[in-house]
């Protein structure tokens, strides 16, 4: 069992008609899924997932959606703590320019997809997070 909680911050991003979505391939587990990280100190959920989109790819000129999506937790070994840790993820949809220069991290590997060609393994579940998005661009 877990003896401690992190809070993470994780952004589903869509252009803004929603019909492509920015996914990162986490080297550690082989998976396509949200850009994501933990929130630091007395950082907003809003700035954490801003914080975490621009470092991860460089995206800065981006609109969070909000309410957020939905809420994720996990218990996953966690490198930030000795053992496994309860991740409990904010996912909030975040509009971007597929057009605006990517400039991922070192060794990470970050690309747009359209919602018909998705890259295969995704991360669980992340296909009902995308058409929850894509009814959340519906009405904006």
């Amino acid at each position: 069992m877990p003896t401690s909680s992190h809070l993470l911050a994780s952004a589903l991003v869509v252009d803004s008609d929603g019909s492509r979505v920015l996914l990162c391939r986490d080297p550690r587990v082989g998976r396509w899924g949200p850009v994501g990280g933990h929130v630091g100190g007395a950082e907003t959920l809003t700035a954490a997932v801003q914080r975490v989109l621009a470092e991860a790819t460089g995206l800065t000129r981006v609109r969070v959606v909000e309410p957020h999506l939905a809420v994720v937790q996990d218990v996953v070994p966690c490198p930030a703590a000795a053992g496994s840790v309860r991740h409990v993820d904010h996912l909030f949809v975040v509009v971007a320019d597929p057009a605006d220069p990517l400039t991922p991290e070192p060794g990470a590997a970050v690309a747009w997809f359209g919602l018909d060609a998705l890259p295969d393994p995704l991360v669980p579940g992340i296909g009902m997070h995308l058409r929850a998005a894509a009814r959340t661009m519906a009405t904006q």
